[in-house]
C-alpha cells in the first residue's frame, strides 16, 4: 500500500490535520497487458535474431576507454544503417570492430580496437614418431568457449588448451614425411586489456 496522491491539510484550535489519500496500485496482468496502449511506447522489435543486439551495445557501453573514442569518431549524413544486418552476436560484434576500425584510421582513435580486443596466440602441431613441428600465430579478438558439460569458465579454458591427438583418419600431413600421428594444441602468447569470450 503506498501513501501518495494529495495531502490536505486544515488548522484547528493549534491542532494540524492530515488526511492522507490511499492509494492501492492495482496488480498488472502482463499476459494481456498492451504496453502502446498504457504508455504509448512497444520497446525494441526484434527483426528476426537481433535480440542479442541490446546486450552487446550495452556492455561494449561499460568500457569506458571503448565508449570515449566511439564519441570521437566523425559521422556523416551519408552512413547507411540498412547495410549492417547480421545474423549472430559474434558476427555482428566482428563487423562492428572492422567497421570502427576502417573508421578510425587516420584519426586520433586509430589503433584503438587492436590496443583494447587484439590479444595474440600460437597454434602448435608436434609429430610424434619423426622430428617436425609446425607453429602458426595468429591474433584473435574473442575466444569461443565451449560451456556445456564444464562446471566454470576455467573448465572451458582447460579444455580449449587441451593437447588434441591427430590419428587415425585424422593424422597430420607432415610435408615430405606423409600422414604422421601429432599433437595439436594452442598456446596464448598474450591477452588484451579486453578479453571478449563468446560462450558457445
Amino acid at each position: 500500500m503506498d501513501f501518495l496522491g494529495n495531502q490536505h491539510q486544515n488548522f484547528e484550535d493549534d491542532t494540524v490535520i492530515i488526511e492522507p489519500e490511499v492509494l492501492i496500485p492495482r496488480v498488472v496482468d502482463y499476459s494481456t497487458y498492451d504496453s502502446k496502449k498504457e504508455t504509448g511506447f512497444v520497446g525494441l522489435k526484434n527483426q528476426g535474431a537481433t535480440c542479442y543486439v541490446n546486450s552487446l551495445l550495452q556492455t561494449l557501453y561499460h568500457i569506458p576507454s571503448f565508449r570515449e573514442v566511439i564519441c570521437l569518431l566523425p559521422t556523416t549524413e551519408n552512413d547507411m544503417p540498412s547495410q549492417s544486418i547480421l545474423h549472430d552476436v559474434q558476427e555482428l560484434n566482428r563487423f562492428l570492430h572492422n567497421k570502427l576500425e576502417d573508421s578510425m584510421k587516420g584519426t586520433v582513435a586509430e589503433g584503438t580496437m587492436q590496443k583494447l580486443f587484439e590479444g595474440h596466440r600460437m597454434n602448435y602441431i608436434e609429430c610424434l614418431n619423426v622430428d617436425c613441428k609446425s607453429s602458426i600465430k595468429d591474433s584473435f579478438y574473442d575466444i569461443q568457449l565451449d560451456v556445456k558439460g564444464f562446471r566454470d569458465v576455467y573448465a572451458s579454458f582447460d579444455n580449449y588448451v587441451k593437447v588434441e591427438r591427430l590419428e587415425g583418419d585424422n593424422k597430420y600431413g607432415a610435408e615430405q614425411n606423409g600422414l604422421q600421428d601429432a599433437n595439436k594444441r594452442v598456446l596464448f602468447i598474450d591477452f588484451p586489456p579486453v578479453l571478449q569470450l563468446q560462450l558457445k
